[in-house]
C-alpha cells in the first residue's frame, strides 16, 4: 500500500529527475539536432508568436495563422524582459514550460489517474511513464531519419517542453482543465465547472485542436444526468473563446475568418493543392506515424485494451472517457496531412490519455492486488469517507456495478 506521504514523496522525486532530465539535455546529452545551449529545434513557430505578442502588447494586433492563446501567454515575457526578438525571451520562457509547467503537469497526471484508477500505485505507474516519456519516445523512434537527421532527436526536445512552441501551455492546461472536470463531475459542483471550461476553452486558443474535448466533456455530463454543469459548461467555453472572436473580427473583419484557414491554405498549396483534412489520409498516416516513425509504438496496444478494460469495470463512463480522450486527437490528426512531419507536436495532449490507460492494466494484476492489501476496517472507512465528500449524500460510485455498496479505493 503507498500512503500519501509516500505517494507525494515519490512525485517530488520524480520532479528532481524531470529536472536533471532537463539540465543535462541543455548541456548538450544526449546531443540533438540544432542543439545550441537554450535553444533546441523550434521549427520557426517561435517568431510568429513573438511578432503577435509584441504586437497585442502595443495594443495594435496583426494578422496571424496562429490561434491567440500562446502569444496571449507570452505577453508578460515581452514586457517584463522588454523583449526585442523571441531570443530576449527563450530562457525565461523554457525555465517556465520546462521546469514549472512540465513538473505540475507531471503531478497533474498524477491526481487524475488516481481519481480515475482509485490507486496510487497505478498513478505512480503513471507519473514515472510521463516523467521519461522523452526518453521512451526517443528509443521507439529507433534510427528513424527524416532530412539528414535523427526525428528521436527532435522528438525528444519536443517532449522536454524546452521551446518557444504552444505545445507545452497546450497540454498542461489540458491536463489542469480535465483535472477541474472531474473534480466537478464528482461532486457537481458549480466552480469546477466554471474553472474546467475557462480552462479548457483557454487551451482551445492556444491549439485549436483541443476543441475536441469540449464535446467529450458535455457528452459526459449529459450521461451523468448533470444537465445544468453541461449548459454551464458550454456557456463558460463560449466566454473563454471571446477574444478570439474579438481577435478575428479586429484583424480579419469577421469573428468567423481566423488566420489559420488562410495559413492552411497556402501550407496545401505547395503540396498540390491537396485538402487538409481527408478521411483518405487515415491508412497512410497510420502507416508513417506508427509504424515508420513511433515504429514500436504497436506494442502499447495490448496494455491500452487491457487497461480500459480494468477501468470500465470500475466506472464504465470515465474509462470510454479516457478512450474518447485519446481517439479524438488520433483520429482528428491522422486525417490532417500535416501531422506526418510533426506529430509529437499535434498528439503530445493525448499522451497523457494513452500513459492513463497503459498503466491501468495493471489494475487487476495480482502484484497489484497484494501491494493494496488492507485489512476490511480500513477498505470500508476509505469508500465511505470517500462517498462522505459530495452533496446530498450521493456517492461517487454513480453509475457503477456494486454502487449501492461501499466500494473502497485500491490503496
Amino acid at each position: 500500500m503507498i500512503s500519501k506521504k509516500i505517494f507525494w514523496g515519490i512525485l517530488v522525486i520524480l520532479i528532481l529527475i524531470r529536472v536533471a532530465m532537463v539540465v543535462a539535455l541543455i548541456s548538450g546529452i544526449p546531443e540533438t539536432p540544432y542543439h545550441d545551449g537554450w535553444y533546441l529545434h523550434h521549427g520557426g513557430d517561435q517568431e510568429q508568436y513573438f511578432k503577435t505578442a509584441n504586437s497585442i502588447l502595443k495594443l495594435n494586433p496583426t494578422s496571424s495563422t496562429a490561434t491567440l492563446g500562446f502569444p496571449l501567454l507570452l505577453v508578460p515575457f515581452v514586457y517584463i524582459f522588454n523583449a526585442a526578438t523571441w531570443k530576449d525571451i527563450l530562457i525565461p520562457v523554457v525555465i517556465f514550460h520546462a521546469f514549472l509547467m512540465f513538473n505540475l503537469s507531471t503531478i497533474l497526471l498524477a491526481l487524475i489517474t488516481r481519481k480515475i484508477s482509485k490507486s496510487n500505485v497505478v498513478a505512480i505507474v503513471a507519473a514515472t511513464l510521463w516523467t521519461f516519456s522523452p526518453y521512451l519516445l526517443f528509443l521507439s523512434m529507433g534510427p528513424c531519419i527524416r532530412d539528414g537527421l535523427s526525428i528521436g532527436g527532435l522528438m525528444l526536445t519536443k517532449q522536454m517542453w524546452t521551446q518557444i512552441l504552444s505545445d507545452p501551455p497546450s497540454t498542461f492546461f489540458v491536463l489542469l482543465g480535465i483535472y477541474l472536470f472531474l473534480i466537478s463531475l464528482e461532486r457537481e459542483d458549480f466552480k469546477f465547472t466554471v474553472g474546467s471550461a475557462l480552462i479548457i476553452g483557454f487551451a482551445a486558443l492556444i491549439r485549436i485542436g483541443n476543441a475536441l474535448l469540449f464535446g467529450i466533456l458535455i457528452t459526459t455530463y449529459l450521461f451523468k444526468k448533470q444537465w445544468r454543469l453541461a449548459l454551464c459548461f458550454g456557456v463558460f467555453i463560449f466566454i473563454a473563446f471571446m477574444p478570439q472572436f474579438l481577435y478575428n473580427w479586429y484583424v480579419f473583419g469577421s469573428p468567423l475568418v481566423h488566420g489559420l484557414q488562410k495559413g492552411t491554405l497556402e501550407t496545401m498549396m505547395q503540396y498540390g493543392n491537396k485538402p487538409a483534412f481527408s478521411i483518405s489520409y487515415l491508412p497512410e498516416q497510420i502507416r508513417l506515424i506508427f509504424f515508420q516513425q513511433f515504429r514500436y509504438s504497436f506494442l502499447l496496444l495490448v496494455p491500452i485494451i487491457f487497461g480500459f478494460l480494468s477501468l470500465y469495470r470500475k466506472n464504465k463512463i470515465t474509462a470510454v472517457f479516457v478512450l474518447c480522450w485519446f481517439l479524438a486527437y488520433l483520429i482528428f490528426y491522422t486525417c490532417y496531412y500535416t501531422t506526418r512531419w510533426t506529430p509529437m507536436r499535434k498528439l503530445m495532449p493525448s499522451i497523457p490519455a494513452i500513459i492513463i490507460l497503459v498503466s491501468s492494466s495493471l489494475l487487476n494484476t495480482r502484484l497489484l492486488r497484494s501491494a493494496n492489501k488492507v485489512d476490511g476496517k480500513e477498505e470500508n472507512s476509505s469508500a465511505c469517507g470517500e462517498r462522505q465528500m459530495l452533496p446530498g449524500g450521493r456517492n461517487n460510485f454513480e453509475g457503477i456495478q456494486g454502487a449501492d455498496q461501499c466500494e473502497p479505493d485500491l490503496d
